[in-house]
């Protein structure tokens, strides 16, 4: 069987009319860091698809100012995203309170479960699923790190962001790890990238010899700065997630974030193929990793136990 020119032609054109474009919405409380961008799409790209020819995304972030984000929930809403992908509980919220249809896929929040915006891991229930972490959890586990890099510890400083829903867990946890190890702990509160230097001086002023940083998007977005403003103060750091360690802190214990922004393009591709939100159970992180900037230690002036170095996923020199 031969076919003319114009019936191939016309195949082809047909064909290419019936490819869905799908439109995901991402909301964010900052303007996502390039390497989170970059997770997400590289996700997507490894279940074929490609921005510009099979989807859309549509970036939508508040300049950290969260009480923009119910305007811009309802915005992305409004244009009928087929998805939304939403990072930090504060944005998730927003957009449950948005929308109770469109499929709302959280790229990394803490204790979704603890903070009402999923029934359960297992069973989620509504329009929300994806990953959320545990890193808070961690705290008593940084503390320790530090203690065992600064010798004697007796006071740390703790970084938190007060828009946050999790920072008066993430102190409770310090002040308990804190109490079982000896060492005490100094509360400077956040809300905008311009109260880091001053928070930072104050913990310094204070004596803190260690600083814990709160994960959140305010820190994680200032993270190449927030690591010149620990290291000119002579702060040994550590946070929440691998990438702080890589900007400068002295070490980090937690998963990789971007990790969980690349995980959630598939909690997409199953939910464009038809599976609803409420059966995809919500992920923790599995893998979590020690990463020791020796580079930072150095410039310091700390020795890192070897016995340290050797239980590192990673070294940065």
């Amino acid at each position: 069987m031969f076919l003319t020119a114009g019936l191939v032609a016309s195949f082809g054109v047909r064909a290419q009319s019936q490819t869905r474009i799908v439109r995901i919405g991402v909301l964010t409380v900052t303007a996502p860091a390039p390497v989170l961008r970059e997770a997400l799409l590289q996700g997507l790209r490894e279940l074929g698809y490609v921005e510009g020819r099979n989807i859309v995304l549509i970036w939508r972030d508040v300049e950290g100012n969260v009480a923009r984000l119910p305007a811009a929930a309802s915005e992305l809403v409004a244009l009928k995203v087929d998805v939304l992908v939403i990072a930090a509980s504060p944005a998730v919220r927003a957009a449950k309170d948005a929308t109770k249809t469109i499929p709302i896929v959280m790229s990394a929040t803490t204790d979704a479960v603890a903070n009402g915006l999923i029934a359960s891991l297992a069973h989620p229930g509504g329009n929300v699923t994806g990953l959320t972490l545990i890193t808070p959890e961690l705290t008593a586990k940084r503390l320790e790190l530090l203690k065992t890099m600064v010798s004697p510890l007796a006071r740390v400083g703790l970084l938190v962001d007060e828009t946050s829903v999790a920072g008066p867990n993430i102190v409770r946890q310090a002040e308990e790890a804190g109490q079982a190890l000896g060492v005490s702990v100094s509360v400077a509160w956040v809300t905008t990238g311009d109260d880091l230097e001053g928070a930072v001086t104050n913990l310094a002023g204070e004596r803190a010899q260690a600083l814990l940083v709160q994960l959140s998007p305010l820190t994680f977005s200032n993270r190449d700065r927030l690591a010149q403003l620990v290291n000119a103060h002579r702060l040994p750091a550590t946070a929440e997630v691998i990438e702080f360690a890589a900007a400068g802190l002295l070490c980090a214990y937690g998963p990789q974030l971007s990790e969980s922004w690349r995980r959630a393009a598939v909690y997409v591709d199953k939910i464009i193929k038809g599976t609803k939100p409420a059966d995809l159970p919500v992920e923790q992180p599995t893998k979590f990793e020690l990463v020791i900037n020796l580079k930072t230690a150095k410039a310091l002036g700390l020795t890192i136990p070897q016995s340290l170095l050797l239980r590192a996923d990673q070294v940065i020199e």
